[in-house]
């Protein structure tokens, strides 16, 4: 759970740390797994100027209006048009991993899930 614990002092470095949000990342610590309600409950939306202050490197499309940020660095756009915007690019940014446009956060959040976040940390099956 080294990711929890790097998301954990992330915050606590934050000029502005959100204490809630640090409680919930400890408990999950304490858990020891994760659901995929855990990990959806982590994302917070934030603004473009805040994530690209935060990771320079990443790119957003022209039509992002803000991001919201999960556990892990995983990240899902919100565009102008009211739908969700996904990409998962390789470690070298030379190929697209999984694209996901979507007018349904909860669809894409699950494509996240699937597909990367739940192979990241000790996950637990929702039943």
């Amino acid at each position: 759970m080294s990711g929890l614990f790097e998301e954990i002092l992330s915050e606590k470095m934050n000029g502005k740390p959100d204490v809630w949000y640090i409680q919930m990342l400890q408990k999950l610590q304490d858990k020891g797994e994760i659901t995929i309600d855990d990990f959806v409950n982590t994302g917070r939306i934030i603004t473009i100027e805040s994530f690209l202050e935060k990771t320079p490197t990443l790119s957003l499309t022209f039509e992002c209006i803000d991001v919201i940020k999960y556990i892990g660095g995983y990240y899902i756009q919100r565009l102008k048009s009211g739908d969700y915007y996904l990409e998962i690019r390789s470690e070298d940014d030379t190929l697209i991993k999984l694209r996901v446009y979507c007018n349904k956060l909860d669809i894409i959040e699950n494509e996240l899930w699937k597909n990367f976040a739940s192979k990241k940390f000790k996950t637990k099956k929702k039943k």
